[in-house]
């Protein structure tokens, strides 16, 4: 099992159906351990703020999609570690690097 960082908008898109969702869905899927740096859930909580200012989705559920994301498996590690794991790691594949950038 190889280590994927999972960036703040893919795990809005867990949260919230937008177009690649269903791409995006598919990491949770995979034999890959989750991680992702220690401010995700800062990033994930304005990107659903932002969506509540929007109108697209209300303060009370953005709220309950904030706290659903707790069970969705992702290990939050000092910054500082996942630099050293990239020093270390092979470039991520096209697919996953395509779902991060959103395309």
């Amino acid at each position: 099992m190889s280590k994927l960082v999972v960036d703040a908008s893919v795990a809005a898109k867990w949260l919230v159906s937008e177009p690649l969702s269903n791409r995006a869905l598919a990491v949770l899927g995979g034999s890959d351990e989750l991680i992702a740096p220690d401010l995700f859930l800062a990033e994930v909580g304005n990107i659903l703020w932002k969506k509540a200012r929007a109108g697209h989705l209300t303060p009370a559920m953005a709220a309950e999609r904030f706290s659903g994301l707790k069970m969705m498996g992702v290990a939050l590690v000092a910054k500082a570690v996942l630099r050293a794991l990239r020093i270390g790691a092979k470039p991520a594949p096209a697919k996953r690097a395509r779902i991060a950038a959103g395309g």
